[in-house]
């Protein structure tokens, strides 16, 4: 029995986004820990909060990363901005994705 593939359209649903520093904004408040998870757009949304990360507005970023590239990517980004990497996994056992811990030196 041949399996016959059912054409589906595809249908494109546009997202409003805003960036990281937006978000920050927006809070309007320091933030003591921020997780992402964005499915390997990790990278651009680090490059969206350059002001967020220059001023310090998050202490402390738990970061899973889909990628040994953004894994590396992400932390050069997180250390570049006075960032330490306290815990960096770039591949874990019990999930697909890297994890990344940094936290803004006092």
């Amino acid at each position: 029995m041949a399996l016959e593939k059912k054409n589906q359209a595809k249908t494109i649903v546009p997202i409003r986004t805003i960036t990281f520093d937006t978000l920050v904004d927006r809070i309007g408040r320091a933030i003591d820990l921020l997780q992402m998870d964005v499915q390997g757009l990790e990278v651009e949304v680090l490059k969206g909060g350059a002001h967020s990360l220059e001023s310090a507005r998050v202490q402390t970023f738990l970061i899973g990363t889909h990628s040994l590239r953004i894994h590396r990517e992400c932390g050069a980004i997180l250390e570049e901005h006075g960032y330490v990497i306290e815990f960096d996994e770039p591949d874990t056992k019990d999930q697909p994705d890297g994890i990344l811990v940094a936290r803004r030196k006092s």
